[in-house]
Parts: C-alpha cells; structure tokens; sequence
C-alpha cells in the first residue's frame, strides 16, 4: 500500500504577507473513504490552491531571512502555535470542534475556520 492511500490527516498551512490559515483534513483514500463525517481537505475546500500557474504574488517562499524582510511579524509562528493548540485537542480529548482558523493580524482577527460539517470529529 503506497504512502498516499494510507494517510488518515493532511494538516496544511499557509500564507500571505500579512496574513494566513490553517486546515485539518482527511484525504478521500482508501482510509478515509467511508468515514460518515470526513473532514474535506484544504484542496477540497480552495481548489484554486491546486492550480499551478505563476505565482499570483511576489512574496517569499517561507525562507525565514526573506520572511523577515517581506512578512508582517509572527505570522508563521502564529499559524503554528494555533495548529498546534488543535492538534493537542484531538490528541488530548479525542475530538476537535473545530479543523482550521484565519489568522490576519492587521485586522487583529482570528477566527476558527467557518466549516463546520465534520466538526467534532473523533479519534475512535
């Protein structure tokens, strides 16, 4: 069985300048196919991220010395730190009631992602 048909979470994280999100999801393989309440991917929920075309901005990749230069401070380290706290809820109580956030800090928003179909997903 290849690595692709096994894999139960794809956790993606990205990006802009200024701000970013975070998704929790469930691939449609052979794993995850049946499940009554899957967790669509971030593919699922953006499909434009799929399209591979020129870049639509001239931001850097995630070098950090470009990062510093170029991005609104923290971003990535935020992106992460409120993955993480959603990871440790899933671990720690079996279940999230959430799977993703916005983070854009000019505004001083955060919010957990607004799809809610699949929430309160369960480790057993």
């Amino acid at each position: 069985m290849g690595i692709e048909l096994a894999v139960l979470y794809w956790l993606d994280l990205g990006n802009s300048a200024s701000s970013g999100q975070f998704v929790l999801g469930q691939p449609k393989n052979s794993a995850n196919r049946k499940k009554k309440d899957r967790l669509p991917t971030v593919a699922e929920l953006y499909p434009e991220i799929l399209k591979r075309g020129k870049k639509e901005d001239s931001q850097p990749s995630c070098s950090a010395a470009e990062a510093l230069a170029r991005q609104e401070p923290f971003i990535n380290q935020n992106l992460a730190y409120q993955a993480l706290g959603m990871l440790t809820q899933l671990v720690r109580h079996g279940s999230v009631s959430y799977h993703g956030g916005f983070w854009q800090p000019i505004e001083r928003a955060g919010c957990p992602h607004a799809y809610t179909r699949g929430c309160g997903l369960s480790l057993t």
